[in-house]
């Protein structure tokens, strides 16, 4: 087995960029909840740890999600509008990975002893999850759109499912 079909999860038999992706995703977003929270309401360092923690799980789940990424964007062919549209899914999260490295090392600076999050590390945070979204709306295009990371399977293989299932298969094109 090959790196790449590791990286790709073929060795579990689903892909791995989506399943990895999913954490950042999901702790980004509750990071700025935290933070707004905390800025607008009483302050409380239980929100600021929380906030801390929940961008360091979300960058070290990105460094696993980035080569997963690059494995699956490594098979669109250069001519298609995906491969496009993957170089800006790029570019995005490598700006949004950035800006919440930034955030971190601010709040890291600041000291976890902190009751309030200072307004530079909470505004990259938003930035970054207004980026964020932009990239991932990018994302999810070039699967439900183009159908990169879809039928892992070969159309061989679909067909016998198919079959199997008790499916009406039109004739094979040749």
């Amino acid at each position: 087995m090959s790196v790449k079909d590791l990286l790709q999860g073929k060795w579990l038999g689903h892909a791995l960029h989506p399943a990895l992706v999913h954490v950042p995703t999901g702790l980004w977003p509750a990071a700025l909840v935290f933070d707004l929270i905390d800025f607008f309401g009483p302050a409380t360092n239980a929100l600021v740890r929380a906030s801390f923690w929940c961008i360091a799980a979300g960058l070290l789940a990105a460094l696993g999600a980035i080569p997963t990424g690059l494995a699956d964007w490594w098979d669109i062919k250069p001519a298609k509008p995906a491969r496009t549209l993957g170089w800006w899914h790029m570019g995005l999260n490598a700006c949004v990975f950035v800006l919440m490295a930034a955030s971190l090392c601010l709040r890291w600076r600041q000291g976890m002893g902190a009751d309030r999050v200072g307004l530079t590390p909470l505004l990259l945070a938003a930035l970054a999850n207004a980026i964020l979204f932009v990239s991932g709306y990018l994302g999810g295009r070039m699967v439900y759109q183009y159908g990169i990371g879809v039928a892992r399977i070969s159309k061989k293989k679909w067909r016998a499912i198919a079959k199997a299932g008790g499916a009406h298969l039109p004739p094979v094109e040749s």
